[in-house]
Parts: structure tokens; sequence; C-alpha cells
């Protein structure tokens, strides 16, 4: 989601970030390049995570419901998604990290019962608090086989990605363009 995202990022920048002066911070704070840049990436990664989620699942306003959408309807899709989708990651995210300060098992129990919210506001076309209790209802009775899977699914991408970042140039690359979509897909099953 977009916490996940945006929590990669931070790290990363604090890394390096290790040593600089609270001047230069500062400094680098006020940039509107930067706050353009987050504002560019939170757009894009709805949009994105909107026109996977259109692209992976079948068709309802087909006559052939397996019929595959043209690349064309799913960008377009995906950009009337944004903003369903922004209030959906918008919510979850503050969930789960209340959920975890308080203490992680409640911020774990949330991001399963609401994960499915941002797949839901696409497949069954409902609005921001409509997907999450959908999302709520749907996990009630599974939560425990659908943590497993989430759980293997994550350690295998988290695996494979450390991997890759050990490819010079590419590797990073290749981590962000293909795991998204993996994971995606992996809540459709």
């Amino acid at each position: 989601n977009i916490y996940a995202s945006a929590a990669s990022c931070a790290s990363a920048a604090g890394s390096m970030l290790i040593g600089v002066s609270p001047d230069v911070l500062l400094d680098a704070l006020a940039s509107p390049m930067l706050w353009v840049t987050i504002l560019l990436n939170i757009f894009i990664f709805l949009w994105a995570q909107g026109s996977v989620f259109l692209a992976l699942y079948p068709n309802k306003g087909s006559s052939d419901p397996h019929e595959i959408r043209p690349l064309s309807k799913v960008l377009k899709g995906g950009v009337s998604l944004i903003l369903p989708l922004l209030v959906i990651n918008l919510f979850f995210g503050l969930a789960t990290t209340v959920g975890f300060v308080l203490l992680i098992v409640p911020g774990g129990w949330l991001a399963v019962r609401y994960g499915f919210a941002p797949l839901l506001a696409v497949v069954e076309e409902r609005n921001g608090f409509s997907a999450l209790s959908r999302s709520s209802d749907l996990v009630k009775d599974f939560w425990w086989p659908i943590f497993a899977r989430l759980f293997v699914v994550g350690l295998v991408s988290f695996i494979a990605s450390l991997a890759l970042s050990f490819v010079p140039f590419v590797g990073g690359l290749i981590s962000a363009i293909l795991f998204p979509p993996f994971l995606s897909a992996c809540q459709l099953v």
C-alpha cells in the first residue's frame, strides 16, 4: 500500500541523511521539488494500483467476462480510481500504523482485515468505507489462512527483493517493477 511505499522511501532517505546538518535537512523539506516528487509518486502509485487490478480482474462489463480489457481502458480506468483508492489507502495506513504503534498484533490484524479494500474498490466498484467494510466481512472467518498466505507471499517477495538489491543499477528497478503486480495478483487468488 501507499504507506509501505512511503516507508521504504523514508528509510532509504533516512539512511542517506545520517550525518546531515539540520539546516540542510530543513532546506530539503522546504523544497517544492520534494513535495512535487512525493505527490507525483503517490499519484503514480494509486494509478498503477487501480490499473493493475483492472488488468488482472475479469471484465464484468463485457458479454464475455474473460475478455481482456484493452490497455487504453485499463489506464483510463486507473485514473478514475485514484480518489477512492487514496481514501482507502489513507485509512488503511493510518489504522494499521496506529495498530502497530499500540502493539504489533493489532496492526497486523488490521492490515489483514482491511488489506483487500483497494481490490474491492476496483472489482466491486465500492467507495472507500464500503470497500473497507466489505474487506472486513470477507476476512472475518478466514483471518488465519489469509494471514498465512500473505505472510508467505510477503516473505518470498522480501527475500527476492533483497537478492535483487545486490544487482548493481537495475536490481532495485526490477524489484519495483515486478513485485507490486505480483503482490496484487496474489490478492486475486
